[in-house]
């Protein structure tokens, strides 16, 4: 999952460095020489000089331009945002007394193509990763409609389980609940935990940002344990190398 800093909006420097979203392997550097910062009409208008040229608080927009590292893949990505500065003073070394800096926030407005802000497992089926990345690309602009996304997206990876279809969301989710299989009861939990988060229109847009954060980091897990089997793998290697040892063990006591 990204830092929850940058998915928040509230972060100090641009990332350097992501993962890209086209080849995953690969990671998208930061074109330094690509940088755009243009203070807005607003911030000009109404923010005055304070302090030796120093603004009391600045609005910009900005663009940033990333190229993936990966010779295969040469993914570029255009990242848009905002920057928020205010005015602060702090203590420097050199000259032995306070100085007036910028204490800044960025925001990420859009990001083309969209990043992945969660791990993607490679099992998951292309058109549900394809649904799953729309909610991505909305995500920045619009945290309802990422909401809506989510659930959009439990829709189709609940027929793509041929769990339940024709029946209601909710319904369907309570009826895994109540099934026998332990992988499937624990999943529904997860769903059900986001789809009351997509249902609530009631959140104001803090809240609500941390909350759909929240929804993307238990869909994360949720489906890190339907299509991660790697414990699986593990446990079925500890049987057989115990089942092996403990035969050995027998022998050598019957001798």
């Amino acid at each position: 999952m990204l830092e929850k800093k940058i998915l928040i909006g509230n972060f100090e420097k641009m990332p350097q460095s992501i993962k890209c979203p086209s080849c995953i392997s690969g990671l998208l550097l930061i074109d330094a020489s690509a940088h755009k910062e243009i203070r807005t009409a607003y911030s000009e208008k109404n923010y005055r000089k304070q302090f030796i040229g120093f603004d009391e608080k600045y609005q910009s927009i900005c663009s940033e331009c990333f190229h993936c590292n990966n010779s295969e893949c040469n993914e570029s990505s255009i990242l848009t945002g905002t920057i928020e500065g205010d005015l602060v003073f702090i203590f420097s070394e050199i000259y032995g007394h306070d100085v007036p800096d910028h204490e800044v926030k960025i925001s990420i407005k859009h990001i083309e193509p969209a990043l992945d802000i969660i791990d993607i497992p490679n099992e998951l089926p292309e058109n549900l990763k394809n649904e799953l990345r729309k909610a991505f690309y909305i995500f920045w602009a619009d945290k309802d409609a990422c909401a809506n996304r989510l659930g959009i997206f439990i829709e189709l990876l609940l027929n793509n389980l041929e769990l339940y279809p024709g029946k209601k969301l909710h319904d369907r989710l309570e009826l895994m609940q109540k099934s026998s299989e332990a992988r499937y009861t624990n999943l529904a939990s997860k769903l059900m935990a986001i789809k009351w988060i997509r249902n609530d229109g009631s959140h104001i847009e803090k809240r609500l940002t941390h909350d759909v954060i929240d929804a993307l980091e238990i869909l994360e897990n949720a489906l890190k344990a339907l299509y991660d089997n790697s414990e699986d793998l593990i446990n079925k290697k500890v049987k057989e190398i115990n089942k092996i040892f403990e035969k050995k063990s027998n022998i050598g006591d019957s001798q």
